[in-house]
């Protein structure tokens, strides 16, 4: 097994995953632009092999079922709610994956599927999710960010750099008097 395997192995979490990093994005995103109130959750993402049988046996117990989409998103006054997936690169629905979609869409909850954070907001709009009237800024600032964080996550699979020193890389210096802040 390479040092890469392994590494991945040995944690759920990697924080060079292009569709991890989306997620984040994905999160910050909604709890920033849309309209209270609303809930969102994202669910971790697969274990890729780090977790024991008896550990997915407890899950299979609790209802925890394979195939289940990343986040859900609830908004209220009226009454909305998707199920969400997101993808990176060329990833597609698993096959347990097309069957939870399917059931949602017999349900009358098509699930937003998307690639990009832009997919995410076009999703949202045609569910009838409604947001801040800053949502433009807000979505071009976190795409901005998610492009520096995927420019970040190549050098490091890339070079070995630690992340800090790849976001000294990426990242050019503030100038002064320009802030991001929302």
């Amino acid at each position: 097994m390479s040092d890469a395997i392994a590494a991945s192995t040995t944690r759920g979490w990697v924080q060079n995953k292009p569709e991890q990093l989306l997620s984040i994005a994905t999160y910050r995103f909604l709890n920033r632009a849309l309209l209270p109130p609303f809930y969102v959750t994202m669910i971790h993402d697969s274990d890729e092999g780090a977790r024991s049988d008896l550990q997915r046996i407890r899950d299979a117990n609790r209802g925890i079922t394979t195939g289940q989409l990343d986040g859900d998103i609830v908004q209220g006054n009226p009454s909305i709610a998707r199920k969400l997936e997101l993808k990176r690169g060329k990833n597609t629905l698993s096959p347990k994956q097309k069957v939870t979609v399917a059931t949602l869409i017999q349900c009358g909850f098509p699930p937003i599927v998307a690639w990009s954070l832009r997919e995410v907001y076009d999703g949202c709009c045609e569910a009838g999710f409604r947001f801040a009237g800053n949502v433009a800024v807000i979505l071009t600032h976190l795409e901005m960010e998610l492009e520096a964080w995927d420019r970040e996550a190549e050098i490091v699979k890339t070079t070995g750099a630690s992340r800090k020193a790849a976001a000294r890389i990426v990242r050019p210096r503030k100038k002064s008097g320009a802030t991001w802040k929302l």
